[in-house]
């Protein structure tokens, strides 16, 4: 059994369902959305998580949004986005667990970690669980947008060395 659908066998044990989609959104949207490139974000910060739809949507992205770190290791499973914008400080698991879970199945996701700590520690602590780039809150719109367009780029010049 792979790493990847044990992975996902546990996430199922552990929460049995989540919706990719706002099953209160009017068809039009749904259907519009559902041919864009996903990024996965993991906020439970409501202001925070609506922020980074706004960017995510505004760079011509569907936002893949959950507030909790087992939602977001479930939802990666089912998606596979090619980006993670994952809230170091969640209930049920910590970003940085999920980061590290992504990682032992994935080397190809991108992986921004957003923190309100910025001390040198904890952005060490993040890379060693295999962060590509790290964002401290409060952050500016160009901040992030400019980390997203980044981590683009390191994904073409990947997909270019033989």
């Amino acid at each position: 059994v792979s790493k990847l659908s044990s992975l996902a066998h546990e996430c199922r044990r552990t929460q049995p369902m989540i919706l990719t989609m706002d099953e209160h959104a009017p068809p039009d949207e749904t259907h519009e959305e559902q041919d864009l490139p996903k990024i996965l974000i993991a906020e439970d910060v409501d202001a925070v998580r609506i922020k980074l739809e706004y960017v995510v949507r505004a760079l011509g992205f569907e936002p893949l949004s959950v507030t909790d770190g087992r939602r977001a290791l479930m939802q990666f499973v089912i998606a596979q986005p090619p980006i993670v914008l994952l809230d170091i400080g969640m209930p049920s698991m910590s970003g940085l667990e999920v980061c590290r879970r992504i990682r032992e199945t994935s080397e190809d996701a991108r992986i921004v970690m957003i923190t309100g700590d910025s001390r040198a520690e904890v952005v060490q602590e993040a890379i060693a669980a295999g962060a590509d780039d790290f964002i401290s809150k409060p952050f500016t719109i160009e901040r992030l947008s400019g980390s997203i367009e980044r981590i683009l780029s390191m994904e073409k010049v990947s997909q270019r060395e033989p």
